[in-house]
């Protein structure tokens, strides 16, 4: 009711100002056009607020998974840098032939324990289960969008009706968009603490991947070296 008011106001004055002659009647029609606009940039800025909002949490939740893997596969490269600087080391040793054989082992090693990490159910589980979220909070900035673009349709189709006909049609929009931005608001609080918990579900399941591949990793690593001093012997 407070913008019928305002725009009840905004008649009186004209009234005052300019008199009920029909020549002022375009001055009406400027102002509820004036006030169309600044209705449609509110509502621009509250649903491009909400968008913008989704898109970043949607960049944050993805990002935190990659990383998390990315950290991942890291410290599975770390384990075999590690084995093969101490190969290095003895290269002179076992010389370069079962040098090189020690390195074709290392490095099927650490691919395999790659793929078993990534192929692990659980990391493949928290993949599915950001896709999903980020699927539904898509859906939530497409409806606000969808709803934006009728409350503007409407907003211009109530200009043509009287002038206060035009208010309550306005007003009757405008509480729409409100109610609409509301539930979405209260839609995406849901999805925040969703992603929180998510968040530090998947962090425990990544490392609960990784975990097995980086223990067997380890252990061919010391069979190679040792495979690589037994091998020096028979050359």
């Amino acid at each position: 009711m407070r913008l019928q008011h305002l725009l009840g106001l905004l008649v009186l004055i004209n009234v005052k100002v300019h008199g009920q002659e029909d020549n002022q009647l375009p001055v009406l029609q400027q102002d509820k056009s004036a006030v169309r606009l600044k209705l449609e940039h509110w509502l621009k800025e509250k649903v491009g607020g909400l968008t913008n909002e989704i898109q970043e949490t949607n960049y944050d939740l993805k990002s935190t998974l990659e990383n998390h893997i990315k950290h991942g596969r890291l410290s599975i490269e770390r384990t075999t840098t590690e084995a093969l600087n101490n190969l290095d080391t003895r290269k002179q040793l076992i010389g370069t032939q079962c040098y090189q054989q020690s390195v074709q082992k290392l490095e099927s090693a650490k691919l395999s324990s790659i793929n078993e990490f990534l192929n692990c159910k659980n990391l493949t589980d928290a993949i599915h289960d950001v896709n999903q979220m980020i699927h539904e909070t898509v859906n939530i900035s497409t409806k606000a969008l969808h709803n934006l673009e009728e409350m503007l349709i409407g907003l211009s189709e109530c200009i043509v009706s009287d002038f206060f006909d035009a208010a309550q049609c306005m007003t009757n929009y405008i509480w729409k968009v409100i109610n609409d931005v509301r539930r979405s608001k209260s839609e995406m609080s849901t999805y925040y603490e969703l992603m929180k918990q998510l968040i530090v579900k998947f962090k425990a399941e990544i490392n609960e991947c990784l975990y097995q591949p980086s223990q067997n990793l380890k252990m061919q690593a010391n069979l190679i070296m040792d495979s690589s001093r037994k091998c020096a012997t028979k050359v």
